[in-house]
């Protein structure tokens, strides 16, 4: 049996099974939703590799991080810290700005956020998780057997502004190339899937 290479995308795909089973909606590498039919945008810098929109209407972000080809052709795992700078940004994301690029509001929609590694083991006795466990985010790995293990619960995002998390979810229809019917999902499913 060949063990899969947990690639970003992959790790992907194994979070939105989840979220489907759980029955939220989900959204995949959001960028921006610029358009000139409106008075206003979502900015999103970085992208966010996940958004989970619960049955509840809980935002859950997700910073996700996969193994890596190196120049060997080995694949390397992510190091502890990659993506957490990215992770922490996202307690203010998106901004909604209006035609002059002003921002409407302050504070981000999410009302939680992930950092998600990929990991051989679901080991909680990594070196350094007292650092991610400082932030409000929380922390997730996923192995090679597609088992996802919640090392770290997150905070309530301290950033949040219920104004942009309201305006989020009363226009998600503008992150319809980010939705499950997109060529972006579409480019997660793996081969053996379809």
């Amino acid at each position: 049996m060949t063990v899969p290479i947990l690639t970003e995308d992959l790790v992907t795909w194994i979070l939105y099974q989840r979220g489907k089973v759980a029955g939220s909606k989900l959204y995949f590498k959001i960028k921006h939703n610029l358009s000139l039919e409106r008075d206003w945008q979502y900015v999103f810098g970085p992208d966010v590799d996940l958004l989970e929109i619960t049955k509840d209407n809980s935002l859950v972000a997700y910073e996700i991080k996969g193994q890596r080809k190196t120049h060997s052709g080995e694949h390397d795992w992510p190091a502890l810290y990659d993506g957490l700078g990215q992770a922490l940004n996202y307690l203010i994301l998106p901004f909604v700005v209006d035609s002059h690029g002003r921002r409407l509001f302050e504070g981000g929609a999410f009302d939680y956020v992930y950092l998600v590694n990929a990991r051989p083991d679901g080991s909680k006795n990594e070196a350094g998780l007292n650092v991610i466990q400082l932030t409000p985010l929380g922390y997730l790995t996923v192995t090679p057997k597609s088992e996802v293990a919640e090392i770290i619960q997150p905070k309530k995002n301290p950033l949040q502004s219920l104004e942009t998390k309201q305006h989020l979810l009363e226009n998600l229809s503008t992150l319809v190339k980010f939705c499950e019917q997109s060529r972006t999902f579409r480019g997660l499913v793996p081969q053996e899937s379809e």
